[in-house]
């Protein structure tokens, strides 16, 4: 449903002869009815031996909670199959194009009450989950990566309620070895297989605008979330690039799983890491419960979720957020923004939210606007004071501990934090070189590269390495053609449905046609 809109449903024969679309209302309704007659047969977590690699009471809640909250959203539903939807009635947002319609149905409401009961449910059920709120090692402290190096440690962490378990090594063919680190990790040019560490494709990636501009000072996350250097799979730490493709190439990369963080890191082959894929986190619910919260009125409620996830953010309550109406939703989904960044949410949270296409089109003006900036000042500033340049400098130095933790604004290879590389002397595994770690200067401030601070450091061994430079060269990639294309001004719904196969089509009597504007063949 979320990924092709209304689908066949409910039918049961190997091979089916006759068969239409159903409405994804409908079938949201069934999968509610079937998750409350499910959850009560279920343990908690901790409970008959369930962990969070297996189903628990807490995930089905969580699971019927998030269900009931999509169904209530708002969605592009078509206008071409009188009848479809039935008797529910929709309000609906822009105008109608290609026999579609960005719309949320009148009830919503009773839908966010299902959704804040059983979310409610999720966290009275959540048996031995916790958020991780005390960093327990010596030498760091980020409670918020804590989590996340549960799974480099092949261990579930306190604050996961459901994880795809998955197995490390394993045969070839296998899909439980990790693709997880591989495909969305921090990224690495080395070689697919002993290597330090091996291939890390990087397809995912961060818009640099977002990274530049909308973390605040202090926020934990930003380091453990995102990354501005690589790995080159020889044991160095190296800058990424802008330069459009994947690996070291593509730009600044999620950085929330990265194998020079396992203990030792696997390098046996790509791929085969062993990291769980994680699907449900104790704060995402919190955040949805929260959502829900304000949305039914319940706003004290909602800003105390809120700021529980914020207090772990920035290890303290100066940051909390007081807020009502339209700025606390507001403040809510962007806090999922920064919270769940890298983790699947973000795209379905603007959907539902009904400000898919307003806030594509802003990160495209933001972009935009930055490009501009670099092209005509070699510069541009943002309003938190962050500043991306055309160029930043950098040199090979020598830690003693290569792989890096906690930023330390005095030391430019230790700033940003949470980077550089595993020991890899302590394998057998080739390395080059001694000086592996990367120092960093001017990543978040101007330096005139005609200017007395740039001579200083190319006296020093820096080398002028290109950054914002690049984003104007592929400017195009990055303000137009492969920033979120397809995504256009004049309030028209947003088409983000894949097309039900021909298959499906040509066998289906003429009872189902692809929507949208999609093609029929």
């Amino acid at each position: 449903v979320k990924h092709y809109g209304d689908v066949p449903y409910g039918y049961e024969n190997n091979n089916v002869e006759d068969y239409s679309l159903t409405s994804r209302f409908e079938i949201y309704d069934n999968l509610i009815e079937i998750l409350k007659e499910a959850e009560a047969l279920m343990y908690p977590l901790g409970e008959g031996g369930i962990t969070a690699e297996r189903f628990s009471k807490g995930f089905a809640d969580a699971l019927l909670g998030q269900i009931a909250l999509y169904s209530g959203g708002y969605q592009t539903i078509r206008t071409d199959v009188p009848g479809l939807y039935g008797d529910v009635q929709f309000t609906t947002k822009g105008k109608e194009e290609l026999g579609c319609v960005y719309a949320r149905r009148n009830d919503y409401l009773d839908y966010y009450k299902i959704a804040e009961k059983y979310f409610q449910a999720a966290l009275n059920n959540k048996g031995t989950a916790a958020l991780v709120t005390v960093d327990d090692r010596s030498y760091a402290n980020n409670p918020f990566q804590r989590h996340f190096q549960y799974t480099h440690d092949l261990a579930l962490s306190p604050e996961s309620i459901f994880e795809v378990g998955n197995i490390q090594g394993g045969q070839s063919g296998q899909t439980t070895t990790s693709e997880y680190s591989y495909a969305f990790g921090r990224p690495s040019s080395g070689g697919s297989n002993q290597a330090a560490p091996c291939k890390s494709f990087g397809a995912l990636r961060i818009i640099p605008s977002f990274y530049y501009g909308e973390f605040e000072a202090g926020d934990m996350r930003r380091d453990a979330s995102v990354t501005v250097t690589g790995s080159k799979g020889d044991g160095n730490e190296v800058l990424l690039s802008f330069t459009p493709g994947s690996k070291l190439d593509g730009g600044i990369a999620i950085n929330k799983w990265d194998e020079n963080r396992m203990n030792p890191p696997y390098t046996t082959s790509q791929r085969t890491s062993g990291m769980n894929w994680p699907v449900l986190r104790l704060a995402d619910l919190i955040l949805m419960q929260a959502e829900v919260k304000a949305e039914l009125g319940a706003e004290g409620e909602a800003i105390q979720l809120l700021n529980q996830i914020r207090q772990r953010a920035f290890g303290n309550s100066e940051h909390a957020i007081s807020a009502s109406g339209e700025a606390l939703k507001e403040a809510i989904l962007q806090e999922r923004k920064l919270e769940l960044l890298g983790e699947g949410t973000r795209r379905w949270d603007l959907i539902r939210s009904g400000k898919f296409v307003e806030k594509a089109l802003a990160v495209r003006a933001e972009m935009t606007e930055m490009v501009n900036d670099l092209q005509t000042k070699g510069y541009h500033e943002f309003a938190n004071g962050n500043v991306i340049s055309n160029y930043v400098y950098t040199k090979k130095v020598y830690l003693s501990s290569p792989l890096t933790f906690d930023p330390d604004e005095s030391n430019p290879a230790l700033y940003p934090g949470w980077r550089g590389q595993y020991d890899y002397s302590t394998t057998p595994v080739k390395v080059t070189g001694t000086d592996h770690n990367l120092a960093i200067e001017g990543l978040f401030n101007y330096i005139d590269p005609d200017g007395a601070e740039a001579k200083r450091l190319l006296d020093e061994g820096y080398t002028q390495d290109d950054w914002g430079v690049t984003l104007v060269k592929y400017a195009d990639h990055y303000t137009n053609s492969n920033l979120l294309p397809g995504v256009k001004e004049g309030n028209v719904p947003p088409r983000y449905y894949w097309p039900i196969p021909f298959e499906t089509l040509s066998k289906s009597k003429g009872k189902i046609t692809n929507g949208y504007g999609l093609a029929q063949e």
